[in-house]
């Protein structure tokens, strides 16, 4: 849940579940991209949730942040500073239809 702390304008899941209240306003309000960032070994879990939420009118505004194997991102904070949370942000890719299935 913590980890979010570290990235501007972050909303925490508070595991690795993407509620339907959640869900919901992200659909209802989100006017932009949307980055999902969960731990390095929860990407299945991340690809879930990309699949959730890319649909309608956020389809394709939709992007994968992958962190390395075992990292998160308050550990890529410690270590690197904004600086690295920059360049991990900025590494989000949008995954292409035939990645997903």
């Amino acid at each position: 849940m913590f980890d979010h702390i570290c990235i501007p304008n972050s909303i925490p899941l508070l595991g690795k579940i993407l509620h339907d209240n959640l869900k919901n306003k992200i659909y209802e309000k989100a006017n932009a991209e949307i980055v999902i960032v969960l731990d390095g070994e929860a990407f299945d879990d991340a690809i879930k949730i990309y699949k959730t939420l890319n649909i309608g009118k956020l389809k394709n505004k939709i992007k994968l942040c992958t962190p390395p194997y075992n990292e998160d991102p308050s550990s890529i904070f410690q270590k690197q500073g904004n600086k690295g949370i920059i360049k991990l942000l900025r590494a989000s890719e949008i995954i292409p239809e035939s990645k997903l299935y």
